[in-house]
């Protein structure tokens, strides 16, 4: 496993993500020094990513109109892509919900963010290559 930073995000460290991956439920996500916590489970094979599916646990406060998104990077970190979620309207503790790129990305990473009011709240990568 590989650790990515991206300038001022705090990223867990990148699991591989060259078929099926999850970061659930041994490395969750924590985000506003709060408990709770985001797992991302990534379906696909090779650089072909076809789901992403995220789901989160907030017991200390909810998360409102919220969405996922599927961001790629090439190798060097640079992003080129985004696929966002459906923004979900209301405020809630735990929910889940897909993003569907069924995209052939780059060698790099795909990370997913949960974002709460159009904010970033954290975000989980996985490496991808052929």
């Amino acid at each position: 496993m590989t650790g990515v930073l991206f300038a001022g995000q705090a990223v867990v460290a990148t699991p591989m993500a060259s078929a099926s991956a999850s970061n659930c439920p041994a490395r969750p996500a924590f985000w506003d020094g709060t408990v709770g916590n985001y797992c991302v489970i990534v379906f696909g094979s090779g650089l072909k990513v076809d789901e992403v599916y995220g789901t989160f646990t907030n017991l200390v406060r909810p998360v409102c109109n919220w969405n996922i998104t599927a961001e790629f990077f090439d190798i060097n970190y640079k992003w080129y892509r985004t696929f966002s979620g459906a923004v979900h309207s209301g405020c809630s503790r735990h929910s889940s919900t897909s993003v569907y790129p069924r995209y052939t990305a780059k060698n790099g990473y795909m990370c997913s963010t949960l974002k709460d009011n159009g904010n970033r709240l954290t975000s989980y990568c996985f490496r991808i290559k052929a």
